[in-house]
C-alpha cells in the first residue's frame, strides 16, 4: 500500500487529504498483501474499488498534500515485471515418436495454444498440442538459431546465416509464409509492436515484419549479442552478449540502461543462451548449453532476482518459454529429446 493516510487519522477533511487506508501502516508491505488482511473478499472488493476512485480523483492531479502525481500503470507494470518466479511440479514430456527432437533452441505459444519448438541438432521446426504430442513438422534448409512469435499464429525463425522463415500455424499445420534475406548475419531475434529487432552480433537492427529495415539502434564493436528480447511495451531491449558474459538492457530508442556481467548468468564459450520475457515482463535467462539454471532477472537488468530453476537432472537449459495459456513454464535441453514443463 502506497498510502500513508489511514483511518486513524482520518477525520471530516477527506476531501482536502484523499483516500485512507484502513490497515496499520507498514511501509514493508505490498498493496496485495494488504488486501489479504480484509475480512471477506467482498471487503477486499469494495477497497479495491474505492482506491481505484480515489486515485483517478485525487492522485493524478500534480496539487495536494500527497505531493507529485502517481502512476499506478508504471508502478503496477515495474512489481510485476519484478515478482519472483517460483516454480514447483516438475513434468517431463518425452517425444517418443521423434526421436531426434533435441537442443531445443526455441519455443513459442500459438494463440491457440498450440507450441511451436525448433530442432537445431535435426534442423526442424515441430508443432506440438496441448497434450505435447507432435502434430506437424517441417524439414529447414539449415539450423535454425532464434525464434519469436510475430503475431497469434506466425512465427519467425532465424535460418542459416541471413535468412528469416516466417511460418503460420493453420489447422494444426505448419505452413511456410515467406522468406526474407537480409544483408547481414543473423543471430537473435525478438518481434514487439509491429518491430522486428535482429542481431547480426556487433549491431541490433530493427525491421518492420514487411522486411524493411529501419537501421540499428545499437552497435559496438566488441560484441557479440546472439540472443535478444522485448518488455511487454516495447521499452526495455534486452541483448545477452556471449564474449562478455552480459545481459545489457537497452531502452527503446538503444540507450543503454545497464550492462549486468556475470560469468553465472552467461556461461563461457555458449553461443546461444535462452532469454525470454513473460507477459508480465519478467526476464529470464538460460546460461545455455553449458548451464542447468534459469536465472531472473530485474526489469532494468541490474541485478539477478533468482535461479528459477536449477537442478541438474534437467540436463544443459537452452531455451526457456512462458505459456500465458497454462501459466507453466516451458523448457527446452540440449541433449533430452523432450521439453520439461514447470506448475509456477
Amino acid at each position: 500500500c502506497h498510502f500513508k493516510l489511514h483511518k486513524d487519522d482520518f477525520d471530516e477533511r477527506e476531501e482536502e487529504l484523499g483516500c485512507y487506508c484502513t490497515v496499520k501502516f507498514d511501509q514493508n508491505k505490498q498493496a496485495n498483501e494488504l488486501l489479504l488482511l480484509a475480512d471477506s473478499a467482498d471487503d477486499q472488493q469494495t477497497w479495491v474499488t474505492h482506491l481505484s476512485k480515489k486515485i483517478s480523483k485525487k492522485c493524478t492531479s500534480n496539487q495536494g498534500t500527497l505531493g507529485a502525481p502517481i502512476q499506478p500503470d508504471h508502478v503496477n507494470q515495474t512489481s510485476a515485471a519484478n515478482q519472483v518466479i517460483i516454480v514447483q511440479k516438475q513434468t517431463r514430456h518425452i517425444f517418443r515418436d521423434h526421436t531426434r527432437i533435441s537442443n531445443i533452441s526455441g519455443i513459442c505459444e500459438t494463440a491457440s495454444g498450440e507450441l511451436v519448438i525448433t530442432g537445431r541438432r535435426n534442423w526442424s521446426v515441430e508443432l506440438l498440442n496441448s497434450s505435447y504430442a507432435v502434430v506437424d513438422n517441417l524439414q529447414l534448409p539449415q539450423q535454425p538459431k532464434s525464434m519469436c512469435s510475430t503475431d497469434g499464429n506466425t512465427v519467425a525463425i532465424v535460418v542459416g546465416y541471413n535468412q528469416v522463415f516466417f511460418i503460420k500455424t493453420t489447422n494444426a499445420q505448419l505452413v511456410k509464409d515467406r522468406t526474407l534475406e537480409l544483408q547481414h548475419n543473423c543471430l537473435g531475434i525478438a518481434h514487439r509492436q509491429g518491430t522486428i529487432y535482429i542481431t547480426s552480433g556487433t549491431a541490433l537492427y530493427q525491421y518492420t515484419v514487411d522486411g524493411e529495415m529501419a537501421g540499428y539502434i545499437y552497435m559496438h564493436r566488441g560484441l557479440r549479442a546472439t540472443s535478444c528480447a522485448v518488455s511487454p511495451d516495447g521499452d526495455r531491449i534486452y541483448l545477452v552478449d556471449v564474449e562478455g558474459h552480459q545481459l545489457i538492457t537497452l531502452s527503446r530508442n538503444g540507450t543503454v540502461i545497464s550492462i549486468l556481467s556475470d560469468s553465472k548468468l552467461v556461461r563461457r564459450y555458449t553461443d546461444f543462451p535462452g532469454l525470454h520475457v513473460t507477459d508480465l515482463g519478467q526476464v529470464l535467462v538460460c546460461g545455455g548449453h553449458r548451464s542447468d539454471t534459469i536465472f531472473q532477472v530485474d526489469k532494468d537488468g541490474k541485478q539477478i532476482l533468482a535461479k528459477v530453476v536449477t537442478e541438474k537432472e534437467t540436463g544443459k537449459i537452452v531455451s526457456v518459454c512462458y505459456s500465458v495459456r497454462t501459466n507453466k513454464l516451458i523448457v527446452g535441453t540440449l541433449y533430452y529429446t523432450s521439453l520439461i514443463e514447470y506448475t509456477i
